[in-house]
């Protein structure tokens, strides 16, 4: 009997020994099934905190029955928040595309400005010059107004010379003319009337003319040979415009009557006289 049980008892004895090797193994698997548990615990709610799933319960997951709803609802949390990203980073890089777009207009701003403001400058200092240019203009004007107050005031006393001279000059034809008739009555008298020559050849000048009176002033007188009453031509270059009788001179200076007859243009200053 006893050599019966001596296998039994080792058939038990080995059965007890392979099921304490399985209940340590057993024990070993559940610990690490229970630290994984744990950190998968523990990743969720980490993952739950990092996405802001606030009503996200991780004490749910320690229960199997019930462990699958508060998953299901963070893999949809995941979800949308995976979708948010994708719509974010597809915001991102149009944001990204249309700051470079930004970017170049602003270089392109700046080169823009940067000319601009050299286009400033430049039309500043150009500004500055015509202001310089248009101060000497205005001092030159000031001075040329000065001037023409000079020249106005010359200009006044000149025809106020002139006006005197003309007077003088009617004065003295008449009182010429008047001699010459004196003279002429007196000759016819005694007999002796000179005669109305000149010499050949003999030229001059009109210095001065009065179209009014229809006298003209030559440069030439008794000291050329002329005396009252001679008639001369009077040409402008190699053309005969009129001729003019002379009604009284001196020394250097005569007074001639323009003939109308004989005018082809009115005589002018600076034609000459020919005899």
């Amino acid at each position: 009997m006893s050599k019966l049980a001596t296998p039994f008892i080792i058939i038990v004895l080995i059965l007890s020994i392979v099921a304490l090797v399985l209940g340590i193994q057993l024990f070993n698997q559940r610990e690490i099934l229970k630290g994984r548990t744990q950190r998968l615990e523990n990743a969720a709610a980490e993952f739950a905190k990092s996405i802001h799933y606030d009503d996200f319960n991780a004490a749910q997951l320690k229960d199997y029955a019930q462990m699958l709803t508060p998953l299901n609802q963070l893999a949809a949390q995941g979800a949308n928040r995976w979708d948010e990203l994708q719509d974010t980073k597809l915001d991102l890089e149009n944001t990204k595309a249309e700051l470079t777009s930004t970017r170049e207009t602003l270089a392109a701003t700046e080169e823009k400005l940067v000319a601009t403001e050299a286009q400033v400058v430049d039309l500043t200092s150009r500004l500055e010059s015509k202001e310089v240019e248009l101060a000497q203009a205005n001092t030159q004007i000031e001075q040329l107004e000065v001037e023409k107050e000079d020249l106005n005031a010359q200009l006044a006393d000149t025809q106020s010379q002139l006006d005197n001279a003309k007077s003088e000059a009617t004065d003295l034809k008449d009182e010429i003319a008047s001699l010459n008739q004196t003279i002429e009555d007196m000759s016819r008298e005694l007999g002796e009337l000179p005669e109305k020559v000149a010499p050949r050849g003999l030229t001059g000048k009109i210095l001065f003319i009065n179209p009014y009176w229809n006298f003209v002033v030559l440069d030439i007188g008794r000291d050329d040979g002329l005396s009252p009453n001679v008639e001369m031509l009077v040409h402008r270059k190699d053309k005969l415009i009129g001729k003019v009788r002379i009604s009284a001179a001196d020394n250097k200076m005569a007074i001639a009557e323009i003939l109308t007859d004989w005018e082809v243009m009115p005589p002018k200053e600076g034609d000459y006289v020919l005899f």
